[in-house]
């Protein structure tokens, strides 16, 4: 995945390590950085721009996986999504971009 690489060379290290490491100050490369987080986000913010962009397009990708997992669960119990979406979009693009739309559907 892009994102996870990207972010990787803006931290000095994975995703899953930086939230292992959250309460820690600073990061690889950004060792300076004072202070105890209770989460990543905000350590993404008090890091700067770059850090906190590498953190929001992780996460704009990891959820878009998650939603066609679990898109891909409601089509094996026979949901037809290529009737939800116009024929241009039957793409697997397209499918990851309309996936949180397509499981409102579902619910």
């Amino acid at each position: 995945m892009k994102a996870d690489a990207r972010f990787s060379d803006v931290w000095g290290y994975s995703f899953k390590e930086a939230q292992e490491k959250v309460q820690e100050p600073g990061c690889p490369t950004h060792p300076s950085t004072c202070g105890s987080f209770s989460n990543l986000k905000h350590k993404a913010l008090a890091l700067g721009e770059s850090y906190y962009t590498a953190y929001l397009d992780y996460e704009r990708i990891r959820q878009k996986s998650l939603d066609v997992v679990s898109l891909a669960e409601y089509v094996k119990k026979g949901f037809n999504w290529k009737t939800a979406l116009p024929v241009a979009h039957h793409t697997l693009y397209w499918l990851g971009e309309d996936a949180a739309q397509l499981l409102k559907l579902c619910s």
